[in-house]
């Protein structure tokens, strides 16, 4: 196994590890919505392979958080300061901002994939029947909420916007911002 017999340094396995499995892992993931079941799970397994490549044993017998764990791997891994290691939950959420951003600013008349997805006013385009059982998860909610919480954090929008906002005015905020290349 690379992470335990390699001769090479803790600061190269992580970089193939982050280059590699992780890229492998994430790949068309920004166009799923994802529980916080599975995001839970992404997270485990990360956590899971950098506490055994750093050699940090398990939380319940050397009591390190995960927190520290990923501040460790940043340390050994030797990032620039720009960059650091995120969580797979973290990445994933920054890739549903960008692509939601990339529809929105996509010409409705041209692409496709804004013409099925969101209508000219940033507005999720519904189905004309509605399906039996329980509602699903809609990828469009998700990347909204995202967008919406970095909106709050660049006070573009106010923390309790719901209290003195319209969704319609909402729609017209994340569509300038998306225009402005805010997200």
């Amino acid at each position: 196994m690379l992470w335990l017999k390699a001769p090479i340094s803790t600061k190269w396995k992580i970089r193939v590890f982050d280059a590699v499995c992780v890229a492998k892992l994430t790949y068309g993931l920004e166009t799923i919505p994802i529980t916080p079941e599975v995001c839970k799970k992404l997270d485990t397994f990360y956590f899971r392979a950098l506490r055994k490549i750093t050699g940090i044993k398990a939380a319940y017998i050397s009591r390190i958080t995960n927190a520290e764990v990923l501040r460790t791997a940043n340390q050994r891994a030797g990032v620039k300061r720009g960059q650091r290691l995120t969580t797979i939950t973290e990445r994933i959420k920054t890739k549903h901002v960008k692509l939601f951003g990339h529809i929105l600013r996509a010409d409705i008349e041209t692409d496709h994939t804004r013409r099925i997805s969101i209508d000219e006013n940033g507005k999720r385009v519904k189905s004309p029947f509605k399906r039996v059982g329980r509602p699903r998860l809609k990828w469009y909610d998700m990347a909204r909420k995202e967008v919406i919480k970095q909106l709050i954090q660049q006070e573009v929008i106010h923390r309790n916007w719901a209290t003195f906002m319209r969704n319609e005015e909402l729609d017209q905020i994340i569509m300038e911002a998306a225009k402005d290349r805010l997200f």
